[in-house]
């Protein structure tokens, strides 16, 4: 009698309890990418399930799997002018999902002017700034804009005080 107790209750055990399942997922809740002298370490709290691509008709692929961080990073430097550094401009957060923010922090004073463009190059804002503090803060609205990956191009336009203007071209995604 104990021996089909304990079956019973066996079986009973075994149905309440899933130890693997088949569904794609992603248990990640947190990371951070930091620097040690000259090596460069991502970490994330979890991992990833499974590791799959997804594609769909218009193009978009989306890959699960182990750290796929995205920085704010500078895509375009020319011979046009200098170059922004990190200290002088700075966007986040990155990825966003309605609003971003660029902070100036640049010391040099005069108009700046930012374009916001899509994939394709297409014109979607511009705006022009007269940069008199260190500290300013311009705030983007990308609400009514489809999720995906956009640039902001920052240049310092030419004025008596600015010989060589400074500019760059940063990414922003958009979920």
């Amino acid at each position: 009698m104990k021996k089909v107790y304990f079956i019973l209750l066996f079986i009973f055990f075994n149905q309440l309890s899933f130890s693997q399942t088949l569904a794609i997922s992603t248990i990640n809740v947190g990371g951070n990418t930091t620097t040690i002298r000259t090596h460069q370490f991502d970490w994330s709290i979890g991992e990833s399930c499974s590791i799959a691509s997804f594609s769909n008709p218009n193009n978009l692929l989306v890959t699960s799997g182990v750290l796929q961080p995205i920085y704010v990073e500078k895509i375009i430097a020319n011979n046009f002018g200098n170059v922004w550094t990190n200290d002088e401009v700075s966007l986040y957060p990155i990825p966003t999902k309605d609003f971003f923010t660029v902070a100036l922090k640049t010391t040099q004073k005069g108009t700046i002017n930012f374009t916001l463009l899509n994939l394709s190059g297409i014109v979607l804002e511009t705006r022009s700034v007269n940069h008199i503090y260190s500290d300013e803060l311009e705030k983007f609205d990308l609400s009514k804009l489809s999720p995906g990956i956009y640039y902001l191009e920052v240049v310092m336009a030419v004025s008596p005080t600015v010989f060589k203007p400074k500019r760059g071209t940063f990414k922003i995604v958009k979920i």
